[in-house]
């Protein structure tokens, strides 16, 4: 049984399911999530107003216990409500827990809660919060100290969680995976961005700060100095969106910079297929971000930054390339050098497509998932 519903896990048990693994998902949606997203059988959708409320909790709680006896493994995120339920009945029934990380955890938390404190104006909020906070802390530590196994899609993550005394020999490092088939050029349809005769310049991600969205457009806006024949494109959604287009406005970047919103999943490697170069100023993230993965298995060259573990799957200047997160005179640059060259934009792209179609198909990924579940 899985729980949880990031994109990366929708891919993990998709080709779980496809390997031919007995599985049942339990998909907990809380009210305001947006769904875009038709769910296959194996996927129960379960709608809970609130992951807070006393009311809900315990549902939550009957409905776990009512399931977890079915299953040989339980596998969840690390969402606070769900893993401190779990927690109560592994520690009742016994059963195997994993659980997946995305990022660094206790970092995030962290940060999340410092931020809450600061904004909020009374001080029995702000005390609250930092109450919150350590338990929020303490119970996913105490999860993941009791859980038999922990997935994690990079080192730098492994090593965070051990330094908080985590146990190492727990902790598997596994990549996030590449559906080969859906990022090829056989997947693509037309898509209208008007920008014949332009380099495409493309960003994919949350419009939030971890992704660097605000970094995309200062690297667009130098460019812009230099060159006029380019459209710099913006997918997805996030809090910064409103920000971004205040930028673009008053930068005169508007005959420049298409926003498209939000993107379904079946028409994204389409859009990849328009881009010339795509550029991903990431400032925060945890292992590989499955943007760059993705861009690369299309065959697209990637500017991006040395955070989480990016520069362990792009060598600068043979299958993409790498700079420091501040360094955006580095990344302008180079941005400059493709849109001028498309001879090395065809031979880094090449190259990268190569490098994740050897290393980063989900065949490859889930089998490593089946081997320990296998052991458990």
């Amino acid at each position: 049984m899985a729980l949880g519903m990031a994109t990366q896990n929708y891919n993990i048990v998709k080709h779980l399911h496809e390997a031919g693994v007995d599985l049942e998902v339990i998909y907990i949606r809380e009210n305001g999530e947006a769904e875009h997203v038709t769910y296959p059988p194996y996927i129960e959708v379960v709608d809970m107003p609130s992951l807070v409320d006393p009311i809900d909790i315990a549902r939550l709680f009957l409905l776990f216990a009512r399931r977890v006896d079915k299953y040989t493994v339980v596998s969840a995120d690390l969402k606070f409500a769900l893993i401190l339920l779990l927690d109560i009945l592994k520690i009742v029934k016994g059963f195997p827990l994993a659980i997946k990380i995305g990022g660094h955890a206790f970092d995030d938390l962290r940060i999340l809660y410092s931020m809450a404190i600061q904004e909020s104006p009374r001080l029995m909020t702000r005390l609250r919060l930092n109450l919150s906070g350590m338990l929020h802390v303490a119970v996913s530590k105490f999860s993941l100290m009791i859980c038999n196994i922990i997935f994690v899609d990079g080192y730098d993550i492994k090593e965070s969680l051990m330094a908080t005394g985590i146990d190492g020999d727990k902790i598997v490092v596994i990549h996030n995976g590449v559906d080969l088939n859906k990022f090829s050029e056989r997947s693509i349809k037309d898509i209208a961005l008007h920008s014949k005769g332009k380099t495409v310049i493309m960003f994919l991600g949350r419009l939030s700060h971890e992704n660097g969205p605000m970094c995309f457009l200062r690297i667009i806006n130098n460019f812009s100095k230099t060159y006029d024949n380019f459209l710099g494109v913006v997918l997805s959604v996030g809090p910064l969106r409103r920000k971004m287009e205040e930028y673009v406005k008053t930068n005169g970047l508007n005959e420049k910079v298409l926003f498209v919103g939000f993107v379904p999943d079946d028409e994204l490697p389409s859009y990849l297929a328009a881009a010339d170069i795509m550029v991903f100023p990431l400032q925060k993230i945890g292992g590989v971000s499955q943007v760059v993965t993705e861009a690369m298995a299309m065959g697209k060259p990637v500017i991006t930054t040395k955070v989480g573990v990016v520069a362990k799957i792009i060598e600068h200047g043979v299958n993409g390339f790498v700079y420091e997160k501040y360094d955006m005179e580095g990344m302008s640059n180079m941005l400059k050098r493709l849109h001028t060259d498309k001879e090395l934009r065809d031979r880094i792209g090449g190259n990268a497509s190569q490098f994740i179609r050897e290393n980063y198909g989900w065949d490859r990924i889930i089998k490593e998932y089946i081997e320990v579940y296998e052991r458990l």
